[in-house]
């Protein structure tokens, strides 16, 4: 069994694009890079500004306290620039932090010594001695503030703890010169904060557009790895899809030879009956890629309805049971009563491929199919005893065409595009699907759908049997447009053996040509997508409905491109897929209203 809790989940939804988020985190990340990488460039001119600051405080200061004060600033100085050199790249975030928070530390400390020291003495000064101080600490605080053009509030604090000794001393004893000039160092120090705001906006500026363009670079390398993994599906699917259609085509080929070659009517008979196996064979291949197709154009709609868990897993226990007693497993489905509001016709599909596809890999134990609600969600599981799924394919087993350890495209083992459909059904009921399994140990595929569980009894009526296809077709009058030969004398023979009035063309210029006169009223028109000349079949049905106001119209074509699904789509033509049977058509026809 899939149960073992170590066994990894792997869920179906697609994955969610990774990539550099413009967060704040990361944004001041980046500032704190940048606050660092400038700290390691050492202000060299700004130190010829101490020339001046020494020669004017020597007069006034013993020599040996002037240079511990000066030793002490030199020495702040001189730890943080080594801190700002160990700086990488390559830091963490938290390591940034601490870095960024020591430097502010040591350069606010240094700011302090510088004016704290100069504010004992500064009294002592002459008038220009002051002057010629005071112009060499605003040139040292204007080289700060550019340094700290990424963490303005830094330089603001080192300004006030430069300048904020000096003021005091400037004020004491309190005069108007000396007044006048405190004012005036308050006003540099904000102009100058202004200025280092104004610098910060323009490199964070640049910062956000640098991440913008690595984020945009990450993107762009993501989708294009996307699109060529999309590339290589696709080519994998078309080499497949190749390889499936021609198996079948080529055992017609052989068998048809056989026909020609047939001695007598015994063996012509037992020949022709060989023909069902490939035509069977061809017919499945071509309705799961067109199922495909019409998956990928978005063109089957979800028709919920209110209906009964019961309703939905009954007939595939009926259908199964026996299956799995032939091959003497056990199937069990274990579901409590159970109101849904759903797709149920979608839902059975889901359900179907995952037991069909547990039954035919399993060869002893059993096959479980689960239903219960957890957390407001229909949870549906589908267990099995076979031979479990490697890990290393649990991301590529819901793709088209997957089949892991089938490599030689055994048609017994299906075609591999039951998981790819399934995948997009249940995304279509707005649920997700995951797989736990390991080799040897089973699978365990589980689907939760969201807002589907109906809390009261509805009272649903019971479903009503419908009959197989009739033995004749509701319309007695038919226009086909159809370039093919042969499935224009086919048609012929069809229609002509039930009663059937029906004109032929060839393109659509023909059709138009016929249809001139109006002598000619047709029920219905099957105009086939494909046609030579100037116009296609939905080209067609858009100049033919004025004319035939009461016709129904039909695009019958073999192309599966969801371009051309999707164009059907929004010009509301019915579709109806080739290869076309009776049975098909009858059906086709209740559904756009001809009974």
């Amino acid at each position: 069994m899939s149960s073992d809790p170590s066994t990894p989940e792997t869920s179906a939804q697609p994955m969610l694009l990774a990539g550099t988020k413009l967060t704040y985190d990361a944004l001041n990340e980046e500032l704190h890079r940048t606050y660092l990488e400038q700290g390691q460039r050492p202000p060299l001119f700004a130190w010829l500004l101490f020339v001046p600051m020494i020669w004017a405080s020597k007069e006034h200061v013993a020599p040996l306290w002037l240079a511990c004060w000066l030793g002490l600033f030199f020495a702040l100085v001189g730890i943080r620039w080594r801190i700002c050199l160990r700086y990488r790249r390559e830091d963490s975030a938290s390591s940034l932090a601490a870095s960024v928070r020591l430097v502010l530390g040591l350069r606010l400390a240094a700011a302090l010594v510088l004016g704290g020291g100069a504010g004992f003495w500064f009294e002592a000064m002459p008038a220009y001695e002051r002057m010629v101080f005071m112009v060499s600490a605003v040139g040292w605080y204007a080289t700060t503030v550019i340094a700290s053009v990424a963490l303005p509030t830094g330089a603001l604090l080192f300004g006030l703890a430069l300048f904020g000794p000096i003021i005091l001393a400037w004020l004491s004893p309190v005069t108007l010169e000396g007044g006048f000039v405190a004012v005036l160092c308050v006003f540099v120090v904000l102009l100058l904060r202004n200025a280092s705001e104004t610098l910060h906006q323009a490199v964070r500026l640049s910062i956000r557009t640098r991440l913008h363009e690595q984020e945009l670079a990450l993107r762009l390398e993501q989708h294009g790895r996307e699109l060529e993994s999309a590339m290589r599906a696709k080519s994998l699917f078309l080499a497949s899809a190749s390889h499936d259609l021609r198996q079948p085509v080529t055992s017609m080929n052989l068998l048809l030879s056989a026909l020609q070659a047939a001695p007598d009517e015994a063996a012509l008979r037992r020949v022709a009956g060989k023909f069902e196996a490939p035509l069977k064979a061809l017919e499945e291949v071509l309705t799961s890629i067109l199922e495909v197709s019409r998956l990928e154009a978005g063109i089957i709609e979800v028709k919920r309805k209110q209906c009964t868990l019961d309703e939905i897993l009954s007939p595939l226990v009926a259908e199964y049971r026996n299956r799995a007693a032939g091959k003497r497993l056990i199937f069990e489905c274990e579901a409590p009563p159970m109101q849904l509001f759903t797709d149920p016709e979608l839902l059975r599909r889901v359900i179907r491929n995952l037991v069909d596809n547990a039954i035919k890999f399993t060869e002893a134990g059993l096959v479980r199919v689960e239903a219960m609600v957890e957390d407001d969600c229909l949870v549906l599981r589908v267990l099995d005893t076979g031979p479990g799924i490697p890990e290393d394919q649990h991301a590529r087993i819901f793709d088209d065409y997957f089949q892991g350890g089938n490599w030689h495209r055994d048609r017994k083992q299906g075609l591999g595009l039951g998981l790819g459909i399934v995948r997009r059904l249940v995304t279509m009921l707005n649920g997700e699907i995951s797989l736990v399994s390991r080799a040897g140990h089973g699978a365990r595929f589980t689907i939760r759908l969201q807002d589907c569980i109906e809390l009261e009894d509805t009272g649903l009526p019971e479903e009503l049997d419908v009959d197989d296809a009739p033995a004749s077709l509701p319309v007695k009058t038919v226009l086909v447009v159809e370039d093919d030969q042969l499935v224009a004398d086919s048609l012929a023979t069809v229609f002509g053996t039930l009663g059937i009035t029906a004109r032929y063309a060839m393109n659509g210029d023909d059709a138009l040509m016929q249809t001139a006169l109006g002598r000619f009223q047709p029920e219905l028109a099957m105009i086939d997508y494909g046609l030579p000349g100037r116009f296609d079949g939905i080209t067609l049905i858009g100049m033919l409905r004025p004319r035939f106001p009461n016709c129904k119209f039909l695009l019958v074509t073999g192309d599966t491109n969801p371009e051309v699904l999707k164009r059907a789509s929004s010009e509301q033509v019915p579709v109806l897929h080739k290869p076309i049977t009776i049975a098909r058509l009858a059906d086709k026809l209740k559904e756009i209203g001809i009974a």
